[in-house]
């Protein structure tokens, strides 16, 4: 039972290590501002998950401007909804 639990304690120390350098990635190529800041409320999710923050650092490689981000993510959300 200790090696699953030092399983789990290992594997969510590498999804928080992971989940640090997709959100600073995004923020260093976007001025420095927050994820918050950029996308506001109505897009961020209570949680972020590595596959949002992946998503992201994907966008931030793709778009230059946090503005033409934040819309591209607006138009998806309406998209799906």
């Amino acid at each position: 039972m200790s090696e699953s639990v030092k399983e789990l304690i290992s594997g969510r120390v590498r999804t928080e290590g992971l989940k640090r350098k997709f959100e600073e990635s995004a923020r260093s190529r976007w001025n420095g501002r927050g994820l918050k800041e950029i996308f506001g409320e109505e897009l961020m999710p209570r949680q972020l998950s590595v596959r949002f923050l992946e998503a992201i650092n994907v966008l931030s490689k793709q778009v230059e401007d946090s503005e033409e981000a934040r819309e591209l993510l607006l138009a998806a959300r309406d998209y799906r909804l």
